[in-house]
């Protein structure tokens, strides 16, 4: 699990499993771990996503009376869009 959320909090690409070096590096700490394929680690981090959006989910119904949104648009210098949702809340703390 922890290569997985060093995969998602670093926003690394999927194939950075496949490089050597990465896996050179990687049998120099533990020559008996199996670095996963890209496929294992996209469903890994999936099922990563799914239970965190549980966690959200029962937090917010339990913690929560109302929620608010607010979203954002903009569009970089090199002329791609992004749009930001965010949730805003009192929790019952």
């Amino acid at each position: 699990m922890k290569l997985v959320k060093m995969f998602v909090k670093s926003e690394l690409p999927f194939r950075f499993v496949e490089n050597e070096d990465f896996r050179d590096f990687v049998w120099s700490l533990q020559p008996r771990f199996e670095v996963p394929s890209r496929t294992t680690l996209r469903r890994e981090i999936w099922e990563l996503y799914e239970e965190e959006k549980a966690k959200l989910k029962m937090f917010l119904s339990k913690q929560c009376e109302r929620v608010c949104l607010t979203t954002d648009t903009w569009t970089s210098i090199q002329n791609l869009n992004y749009m930001s949702l965010t949730a805003h809340f009192i929790d019952n703390d």
